[in-house]
C-alpha cells in the first residue's frame, strides 16, 4: 500500500468520530482522548496558519496549512507551541493536549479539510495510530 500522506496527531481512543453536514449531530472532526499534556503533532508539513483562542467552541485551536487545498486542525490545547507563520514537519508538535474546547473532556478535536470542506479524517490516516 502506499505511504499515508498524514500521519496521526495523536494516538488514543476516538471518543467521537466524523459525522457529516447534515446528519443529526454532525461534527466536523473526530475526538481522540488523550493525557493532558500529552503533544499534538501535526500530519504532515505544513504552514501554521492560525494559532490562537478560539473561545466559541475549538479552545486553543491550531490549523496548518498542508498546501494542495488540504488544512488540518488541532482543537481543546492546553497550549499551543508554535505561532502564526511557522513551518512544521510531519510529526512536529503543534501544542499540548487539554480540555479548552466546549466539551470540557480532555482531548484532541482534529479536523481535516480539503478545499474547506470537512473530510473525515479516518479516510485519510492510517488504519492504526
Amino acid at each position: 500500500a502506499p505511504a499515508a500522506r498524514f500521519a496521526w496527531p495523536i494516538s488514543g481512543p476516538i471518543r467521537r468520530g466524523f459525522k457529516p453536514r447534515g446528519t443529526a449531530g454532525h461534527h466536523d472532526g473526530i475526538d481522540i482522548t488523550a493525557a493532558r499534556g500529552a503533544a499534538a503533532r501535526s500530519i504532515a508539513a505544513g504552514t501554521v496558519i492560525f494559532a490562537q483562542p478560539e473561545p466559541e467552541q475549538f479552545g486553543n485551536l491550531v490549523v496548518v496549512d498542508h498546501g494542495d487545498g488540504w488544512h488540518s486542525a488541532y482543537g481543546s490545547l492546553e497550549r499551543i507551541t508554535v505561532k502564526q507563520g511557522d513551518k512544521v514537519g510531519k510529526g512536529e508538535r503543534v501544542g499540548l493536549i487539554g480540555n479548552t474546547s466546549v466539551t470540557g473532556k480532555t482531548e484532541l478535536h482534529f479536523e481535516l479539510r480539503k478545499d474547506g470542506k470537512p473530510v473525515d479524517p479516518i479516510g485519510e490516516l492510517p488504519k492504526t495510530p
